[in-house]
């Protein structure tokens, strides 16, 4: 009796170890063949003062940005057109406005004026800014010299601003009524003022002051054909 007890114990030992050993087997053949062969994965190393390393690369680059923008005013201070067309120049109104007026304190004379609104006038990429179509008139108005009522006109427009465009308008024909621009006839005239104003954008011409300037413009079409028939 005790060896058959015996013998059905170490049975069931033998069949246990069977199955563990089975099992093991089967989760072994359930890996892939590279996860055996492989390594653990391993996560590249975190570079050292990375970031610190970025900071000081963009405060080189502000640094760079600042000392070239100075450059720019000195040379804008120094009556240097070509400044306005330097393929480097920031894209920004407020630092091409202070170009400009850095440019206009550096004149001293008229034709330094005249020379600056042409040379803007004539780049289509440049904004021909209020205070350079106001320091324009202001020189037309006290030159010793002939002015151009078209070119004056143009220039005026050309700031899109409704109220000096007006202002140039009330110049002009008052000069032209006391002898200037000779040679210019009052239908010309008229006609160069109401060409003019369409340089002015729709938005501008749709505003408060544009409303003003078109009143305005009729005043001078009567003023003008007036003139034209006496």
């Amino acid at each position: 009796m005790v060896i058959l007890l015996s013998a059905s114990f170490l049975f069931l030992i033998v069949v246990s170890l069977t199955i563990i050993l089975r099992q093991k087997a089967g989760q072994s053949r359930a890996l892939l063949p590279e996860q055996l062969s492989s390594p653990p994965a391993s996560f590249p190393p975190a570079r050292l003062f990375a970031d610190s390393e970025n900071e000081f690369a963009l405060q080189l680059k502000d640094e760079a940005e600042a000392r070239f923008r100075e450059e720019l005013k000195q040379r804008a201070s120094a009556g240097d057109l070509q400044v306005l067309v330097d393929e480097r120049f920031p894209k920004e109104p407020d630092f091409y406005y202070s170009v400009i007026s850095l440019l206009l304190e550096s004149c001293e004379t008229e034709d330094c004026v005249f020379n600056l609104a042409r040379f803007v006038a004539a780049n289509e990429s440049l904004l021909f800014t209020e205070s350079l179509g106001a320091r324009y008139l202001e020189e037309c108005k006290s030159s010793t010299s002939s002015v151009s009522c078209s070119e004056l006109l143009h220039f005026a427009a050309l700031t899109n601003d409704s109220i000096l465009y007006q202002n140039a308008c009330e110049w002009v024909i008052e000069e032209w009524k006391r002898g200037a621009f000779a040679g210019v006839r009052a239908r010309d005239l008229l006609g160069l003022i109401e060409a003019e104003q369409w340089t002015i954008s729709a938005v501008a011409r749709s505003s408060g002051a544009g409303f003003v300037l078109k009143r305005s413009l009729n005043t001078f079409r009567r003023e003008l054909q007036s003139e034209n028939r006496a």
